[in-house]
């Protein structure tokens, strides 16, 4: 067992030599042939699957040189890379999940000797800070804003000269925020004018189209299109009744402000 054990060692560690020499050539030197290339790698993929993580284990030298080799394949590859870079990712997640589980599931005796010990105070403090160093998205809902329209709400019929199309406005103010407030003078800014400075302040609106949507950027993005409002045309795309109307400090809440 020890004679074979030793003959596939030298064997392999032959097979892995060639492919890092192969992989690392200098770029003064010719660089290998596509062919040359895959057959080394097909060699030690030959090689590499006559072993099990035992019998790889016992090989004297190998983890070492299976992480050169490693090291190697993923500076050539950047799929390998992206790879990696999900795979840590999700590790990450898996292990927020876990802790997030024992704390929760803890009693609160431990609970309080978590408090009260130094090193679990110690550790848990520096994760508070990692965490709070990666600028986090608030969780809950926040705005999106699909439409907005500024002018006289008094007529039932839409006159173009005395409205505007206020989204670009409101987006830039409300989407992605937990709530928003309007400013005090909105109707100056809404537009970059006043469409209706004579009409009475209580027949002088914001006409909104909004969604709460989750605070997370495939469930914002979903279905959104801001360039299909993006219009000079003053009119609603809806009936007046699908509308929130905001006048004065008029504000929209999805969420937590905080």
């Amino acid at each position: 067992m020890k004679s074979w054990l030793r003959i596939t060692a030298v064997a392999f560690a032959a097979t892995l030599n060639c492919t890092i020499t192969f992989s690392q050539t200098a770029a003064t030197d010719a660089p290998p042939s596509g062919a040359e290339a895959i057959s080394k790698l097909d060699e030690l993929l030959a090689a590499l699957a006559r072993l099990d993580p035992t019998t790889f284990a016992a090989i004297p030298g190998m983890d070492v040189k299976a992480e050169a080799l490693t090291n190697r394949l993923f500076e050539l590859s950047s799929p390998l890379n992206a790879q990696a870079d999900k795979a840590a990712i999700s590790s990450i997640i898996k292990a927020t999940g876990e802790l997030d589980g024992a704390l929760l599931g803890s009693s609160q005796t431990v609970k309080a000797l978590l408090q009260q010990g130094d090193e679990s105070s110690e550790a848990l403090n520096k994760l508070r800070e990692t965490i709070q160093g990666l600028g986090l998205r608030k969780p809950g809902l926040v705005v999106r804003v699909v439409e907005a329209k500024f002018g006289d709400t008094y007529t039932t019929r839409i006159s173009p000269s005395r409205w505007c199309d206020a989204t670009s406005y409101l987006r830039g103010k409300c989407d992605r925020a937990g709530a928003c407030t309007l400013d005090q003078n909105y109707q100056d800014l809404v537009c970059g004018f006043n469409p209706a400075p004579s009409a009475d302040l209580r027949d002088r609106g914001l006409f909104v189209d909004y969604q709460c949507v989750p605070n997370i950027e495939a469930s914002f993005a979903a279905g959104y299109d801001p360039i299909a409002y993006r219009s000079s045309s003053p009119f609603l795309s809806k009936s007046r009744s699908q509308y929130v109307v905001l006048r004065g400090s008029g504000s929209i809440v999805c969420g937590a402000t905080k």
